[in-house]
């Protein structure tokens, strides 16, 4: 019995780190429906099957053991209120009857009793979760109908007076807004976003890649408006690394057969053909510093080979030599593949390299859509 209730408990702890890869890598399944599902009902759903089991079983032998421990509490009294009567005088049979209908009544009642705080749990933490946004029933079948992305697609993304307010705890509080924007990203060009710290750079990218819902304005995809009906398929068009990032330990929702020697040669590209390998799908460690798994996160960018790019500070964790890289070889490429890609940074000396730089202040465009050649003037309110 010991070591079933052992297992079911090690069962419970890998659900709970799902349930913790979950919120911790909300944004980035929310970007990819295939990756999502897979999670869902491979890794998610192995892991509640495995826990269901275990503590199914675990239950049963702990009914077991208290079925008999019962039975013997219960022969006990039985010894005591029908065989002793039989060698002594005893007082009113029928006090005797209500003692014993209320002895065999208060267990089962303390018994239902008891499971309702944990039906409630279990209640509380359902909704939870569905609070999300993500759902098994809603992965499997209605996502299940969107199409997959046609990397050959070239996108244009425009932003019609878009703004999106947080609203404080309190109505007397103020609220930072962002916008109104409107802004056009097209393919094959490289823009530069910049601006001080709070002035919007990761609410704009949320707003952008869809997983904040403007309040105004409306956002369009090649002429088509977005609206809760579409936005899943909206987010398909990216890739995205944000600042504050999750990296998977496996490359979830890629087809691993179909990607051949493009692992190998990106890792290479990336320099982490020494530090990481890849096996079926599963990457050998996670255990890196903050850079090589910004890398990594890179990695998984470039296998979905999607048409529009995000980054947000992804440089900011890298070595010069690194960095260098990073903004004369890797966006260049994107960019010569016909990607928009769009970079949320700081590092001006790199703004030439780039089609257009995009200045937030305080949520508000402070100077729109200006050339490269006035790149570095943008930058002298940077934090």
């Amino acid at each position: 019995a010991f070591g079933t209730m052992y297992s079911s408990r090690e069962a419970r702890g890998q659900l709970f780190a799902h349930f913790r890869t979950l919120t911790d890598g909300l944004k980035e399944l929310l970007m990819h429906h295939r990756r999502r599902r897979q999670f869902l009902t491979t890794e998610v759903q192995a892991a509640a099957d495995l826990y269901r089991r275990s503590s199914i079983e675990a239950a049963k032998q702990y009914a077991f053991a208290e079925a008999w421990s019962h039975l013997a509490f219960y022969a006990m009294i039985g010894v005591i209120l029908f065989v002793f009567p039989a060698w002594l005088a005893l007082p009113s049979d029928a006090l005797i009857g209500y003692v014993v209908v209320l002895l065999y009544m208060m267990s089962p009642i303390w018994g239902i009793i008891g499971t309702l705080p944990t039906v409630e749990r279990g209640q509380v933490a359902f909704d939870n979760i569905t609070r999300l946004g993500v759902s098994l029933d809603e992965s499997t079948k209605s996502e299940q109908e969107q199409p997959v992305q046609d990397p050959s697609r070239r996108p244009t993304v425009t932003m019609n007076n878009v703004r999106f307010a947080y609203t404080g705890h309190q109505a007397a509080e103020p609220s930072f807004a962002l916008g109104p924007l409107t802004l056009e990203f097209r393919p094959g060009e490289l823009v530069f976003v910049i601006g001080g710290n709070g002035s919007g750079k990761s609410t704009f990218v949320k707003v952008l890649t869809g997983l904040y819902v403007p309040q105004q304005g409306e956002i369009l995809l090649s002429g088509t408006p977005i609206t809760d009906a579409n936005r899943a398929w909206y987010r398909e068009h990216f890739s995205v690394v944000f600042s504050d990032f999750f990296l998977f330990g496996t490359l979830l929702g890629l087809d691993n057969s179909a990607l051949g020697d493009s692992v190998q040669r990106y890792l290479t590209r990336l320099n982490m053909q020494r530090v990481v390998t890849v096996q079926e799908g599963r990457l050998s460690t996670t255990d890196l510093s903050q850079g090589q798994r910004k890398r990594l996160a890179l990695l998984t960018a470039y296998l979905e080979d999607r048409p529009i790019y995000v980054f947000d500070e992804w440089a900011a964790d890298q070595d010069p030599e690194y960095k260098d890289v990073f903004y004369r070889q890797l966006l260049p490429d994107l960019r010569t593949r016909g990607k928009s890609v769009i970079v949320i940074t700081h590092d001006d000396r790199y703004f030439h390299l780039g089609d257009r730089v995009i200045k937030l202040e305080d949520g508000h465009l402070a100077e729109r859509d200006k050339p490269v050649a006035q790149a570095r003037h943008l930058a002298g309110g940077r934090a």
